[in-house]
Parts: structure tokens; sequence; C-alpha cells
């Protein structure tokens, strides 16, 4: 901090001017000659006068974004219905996975995991009773023969061996 105008001028703070600095582009705070935080007054307007300035002005006026343009952000699943099969393959899967969604989600190569959660809170507020018997007395216990019913034999060929 430097006093402009001599020793009695009040400090003003300035950012260097090198290249690569960073741009201010909103309003400014600055320290009075008491040590106060004061709003500058001159931030808020847009222009380029030097007096009383913490640090320099933007190239221009803040522009305001529309929300729209953020549309497409999110990449979003289509919605799709679901066939009463995919239900019933669902409530399987629950039996098998509980509520581990990610695995309940290899049951279906064409959902999404936001697709998977959504069916699992349209089912349990649907449904409450159904999916509690899924998760607790028609609960099936994974195994390696279950696993590979659903999924095919498992290839041990490349799998570790301990020396």
């Amino acid at each position: 901090a430097h006093g402009r105008g001599g020793l009695g001028g009040p400090p003003v703070h300035e950012m260097p001017e090198a290249a690569g600095a960073p741009r201010v582009l909103g309003p400014q705070l600055c320290l009075d000659e008491s040590g106060n935080i004061v709003l500058n007054a001159s931030s808020l307007q847009q222009g380029d006068q030097e007096e009383d300035r913490c640090a320099f002005a933007a190239d221009g006026p803040v522009q305001e974004m529309s929300v729209t343009q953020y549309e497409q952000a999110y990449r979003k699943t289509p919605p799709s219905k679901w066939t009463p099969k995919e239900t019933e393959d669902f409530y399987e899967a629950l039996r098998l996975y509980g509520t581990d969604l990610f695995l309940v989600q290899t049951f279906f190569r064409n959902k999404s995991a936001t697709q998977i959660k959504s069916k699992y809170q349209k089912e349990l507020k649907k449904f409450p009773g159904k999916v509690k018997l899924a998760l607790t007395t028609q609960a099936r216990k994974l195994t390696k023969a279950t696993f590979e019913e659903m999924h095919g034999k498992i290839d041990t060929s490349r799998h570790f061996k301990p020396p």
C-alpha cells in the first residue's frame, strides 16, 4: 500500500498491472484512512476513472447470463417406460443385491443409474410392502452359482494364481 500525493494522502491499495494479474469484475472493498472497510463507490461504475480505485475495472459491464444457456450442461437420460418384465427383473435384482442400486443396474443394460434410482423410489412409494418383501423374506443369497446362472460362467483362466 502506498500513499497517493505524498505522505499525508490516504492509502490506496492497487493490484500490480503485470501480465496475468487477475481481473476484478465486481464491487471492491477498500480500507479508508482509519482502517475501516468501506465500499469503493467508483468500483460500481463502468469507466476508467483512476481516482480512489482499489483495482482496475473490467473491460465492460457485467453481463447477465440466462440459465437456459446451461440447459444442456448435464446429460439427461430420456424417460422410458418400464415393461412388466423389466419391473419383475427389478424386483429379482432387489432380492439378490438389496439396495445396492449400482449392482441392481447390472441387470439393465439400457437403464441409467438415475432411472434405476427413480424406479426404486417410485416402487418404494407405490408398493412399500412388495419392496420390503423383496429385501427381507424373499431375499436370495448371492453366490457364485447364482451369479453364473444370470451372467454366464466366470472365466478364471486370467485370474491371479498365487505361487
